[in-house]
């Protein structure tokens, strides 16, 4: 059995690495894996947006309709000091 998050915030680190390891999440699959409804979720990348422009803008979450889900992509440009 996969482990679920019970928690917001542990939630936003799962999504985050999961993004971070290069997978393509789509919001209904993971809100129904997360037992969370896709709103949810939806809230949950809109939070983490917020954070990488503000912490890590060389990173962003980008809504990939070919793959029909969310990604990560990294520019490789530093980040603030």
């Amino acid at each position: 059995m996969e482990w679920v998050p019970e928690t917001k915030a542990a939630r936003l680190l799962a999504i985050y690495f999961r993004l971070a390891d290069g997978e393509v999440l789509n919001k209904e699959a993971v809100a129904e894996a997360y037992r969370v409804s896709p709103r949810s979720i939806q809230r949950d990348i809109e939070i983490l947006r917020w954070f990488l422009a503000q912490k890590k803008p060389s990173q962003k979450i980008v809504s990939d309709r070919a793959a029909q889900g969310y990604r990560l992509e990294d520019s490789g440009a530093p980040g603030p000091v």
